[in-house]
Parts: structure tokens; sequence; C-alpha cells
């Protein structure tokens, strides 16, 4: 997850991994279940869990998109 997010922080154009895309996913995923509340979350971090969970889920929107424009 370092090294995405070294790769990320460049604000260059990025060529994603299928495993780059699933860390990222799975660390979207997970994040949440790390705070107690919501409170702690936001307080942590300065936005909320379910902007993690939208972030997630577009996240896989764009891959399937990418995906159904590639054939």
């Amino acid at each position: 997850m370092e090294r995405l997010a070294e790769i990320l922080d460049t604000g260059e154009q990025v060529l994603l991994t299928v495993g780059d895309l699933h860390v990222l996913h799975s660390v979207l995923l997970s994040v949440p279940s790390m705070f107690a509340s919501e409170e702690a979350f936001h307080t942590q971090l300065g936005f909320y869990r379910e902007n993690t969970l939208a972030l997630a889920d577009g996240l896989v929107r764009a891959v399937q998109e990418a995906a159904g424009s590639e054939g």
C-alpha cells in the first residue's frame, strides 16, 4: 500500500495493475472497520466512512467500465 501511495502521490497519470486495484479496493473496504466510531474515523482521517465506501464503489464501476470498453 505504501508503494501504491507513493505512485499515486506523483500527480502523474498512472497505470495500475489488477493487483494494485485489488489492494486499493481491499483497503478502502477494510479501513472503516478499524475505527470504533464515525467520530473517531472522521477525526483521524478527515472524511466519513460513507465517502470511503463510495470511493470503493466508484473504483469498481470505473474498472467495470474500462473492462467493457476494451472489447
